[in-house]
Order: structure tokens, then C-alpha cells, then sequence
């Protein structure tokens, strides 16, 4: 499976592969090493082998010890650095912790520096919208078991889902209920309100059952087959939103969507920067997947 970085690295290069200096964004597999930093202000770095940076380029340091000042992180997600020789660069700013040894450095991780068209936050948004997108194309458009076979890397499960007054918040990322059972593991059926009507019958059977309103699940008026506070387990089908912080790492988390599916979310990605309305993206993935699914019939 893909790592975010890299999947993010592949929308960068679809649809913004460089900064306003023209730098080419890079993931973490881009990686270099570091000998050592200086004790002085400001920092200069020194590497084994060519680094290949400009003066005026950017570059993402992590894993250095002692002199940890200069490795970067969310709140200073980058150094502008200037060349000093083929294996010596300086830190543009920044002051000596002391000096350090080892680490590892990457031109312009993704997720460090703005893009030539969008800022890193934009582009990092439209990824999430993207993958959105794709797994709400695939509960949707593919039949149940092809479904929980494409999604198996986004099956998410909260195991201490509780009711109070008869409702129980989604978790963050919620999107589609794959089983609700309570600790007996006895089926509780979850109905989205768009198909309540359909299911009357199910209150006359008292058969369990609770309706999805927006980001909580509710029982439905005068039964009592969901108890308040005891412990239920959703599993489901999530996507929850990547964060900066959460690009910005030498070990980058990996993609639930698998690989195959890859130029998928880039396609999509490349949309919605275009203008694209997360809608007509949706119509986008759901033409993709069902002309891929189709092909294998």
C-alpha cells in the first residue's frame, strides 16, 4: 500500500509540482543524510554527499540528535536554506541548539512549502475531498462484497459506542455502517432517514433497528431494545481528514485506498482543483469505479 506522502507527492505532480521558486516537491523516500550540524547561528548543515539544494530552496530536516532546533515539524514546517558548498548548507534564521549529530533531510517535503498555484493547505484539502469522494463512490456504486474487499483499508470500529436519551454520536469520519451489535453481538439494523418509510413494518416487528440522522444514530421513539449506557460496537466505513501534522513525519501513515485505485484519487484530486464541486466529484468517482468494475464483468 501507498504512504500518504506519496500519494500526496503524485497530486502535487498531477496538478502543482513545484513552488513559486520552482522547486519539485518530494516524500520522504527522497530522503538524504545528514553528518552533523554546526553550534552556530545560523546553523550549517553538513552532508556526506552532495545535497544538491540552491540557495533560496527549502528543505525538511527530521531525526537529528542533541541540536533538535533545527529539525522541523508543523509549526515550522520548513528552512529557507542558503548553499554554502556541495555538502554544506545554512539554515536561513536559525539559532544553534548546541550542535548535533546524524539525521536526514528532503528538499521540499510535500506538505512543507506552498505550490505554484495553491497553498499546502489547499492541496491537502482537495486530497481529502478526493478520497472522500472515492470511498462514498464505492459504498455507493459497487455491490456489497466488492465494496468491503476495495475498502477493507478504511473499515474503522469503535467498540464503546454508548446511547444517552436514545442517541449516539457518529465517530469523526463517519460514512457508511458496515454492523452495529451490542456486547451479545446481536444484529442492530442501522436505517438511513431517506429510507425510514420503507421499514415501517420493523417497529410493529420491534425488531432492533436505529435511524442515521446527520452525525448521530437514534432510536426510534417509545421502544426500548437500545439501552442508555450500555456498550454497543460500530463497525464502519470511515475517512478521517489528514492533517499537516500528519504529512509532516519521517514515517508517514499508509493509505487505506489501495493501490490499484491510486490514479483514481489523483484523477479526482486533479478535478476539484480545477474547480470541480465535491457533487459532481462524487458523479466523477462513481463513473471511474463503475466503469473499472464493469471492465472485470
Amino acid at each position: 500500500m501507498a504512504d500518504i506522502q506519496n500519494v500526496l507527492l503524485q497530486i502535487h505532480h498531477r496538478i502543482a509540482p513545484t513552488t513559486k521558486r520552482g522547486q519539485r516537491f518530494q516524500d520522504i523516500n527522497s530522503a538524504g543524510s545528514i553528518t552533523s550540524t554546526s553550534a552556530a547561528s545560523p546553523i550549517v548543515v553538513t552532508t556526506p554527499a552532495a545535497h544538491g539544494l540552491k540557495t533560496g530552496d527549502v528543505a525538511f530536516l527530521y531525526g537529528i540528535t542533541t541540536d533538535t532546533v533545527a529539525n522541523n515539524d508543523v509549526s515550522n514546517p520548513a528552512w529557507t536554506v542558503t548553499k554554502l558548498t556541495s555538502t554544506t548548507f545554512s539554515l536561513d534564521g536559525s539559532t544553534s541548539g548546541g550542535g548535533g549529530t546524524g539525521g536526514s533531510f528532503v528538499g521540499c517535503l510535500v506538505g512543507s512549502e506552498d505550490s505554484s498555484r495553491l497553498t499546502r493547505q489547499r492541496i491537502l484539502d482537495i486530497y481529502n475531498d478526493a478520497r472522500r469522494a472515492y470511498v462514498r463512490s464505492v459504498i455507493e456504486v459497487l455491490p456489497e462484497h466488492v465494496a468491503s474487499r476495495t475498502l477493507s483499508g478504511v473499515l474503522e470500529k469503535v467498540s464503546n459506542l454508548t446511547f444517552t436519551s436514545g442517541v449516539a454520536a457518529l465517530p469523526v469520519g463517519y460514512m457508511s455502517t458496515v454492523l452495529l451489535t451490542d456486547s451479545s453481538s446481536n444484529d442492530i439494523q442501522v436505517i438511513p432517514s431517506s429510507m425510514l418509510n420503507r421499514v415501517k413494518d420493523l417497529e410493529s416487528l420491534t425488531l432492533p433497528f436505529v435511524e442515521e440522522q446527520g452525525v448521530s444514530l437514534t432510536a426510534p421513539s417509545g421502544l426500548t431494545y437500545i439501552p442508555n449506557g450500555s456498550t454497543y460496537i460500530l463497525r464502519y466505513y470511515g475517512i478521517v481528514p489528514y492533517s499537516l501534522s500528519d504529512i509532516l513525519t519521517d514515517v508517514p501513515a499508509t493509505e487505506g485506498i489501495r493501490d490499484g485505485d491510486i490514479p483514481f484519487l489523483v484523477e479526482i484530486a486533479d478535478a476539484l482543483s480545477r474547480g470541480l464541486a465535491y457533487n459532481e466529484a462524487l458523479s466523477l468517482a462513481s463513473k471511474l469505479l463503475g466503469g473499472k468494475y464493469a471492465t472485470k464483468q
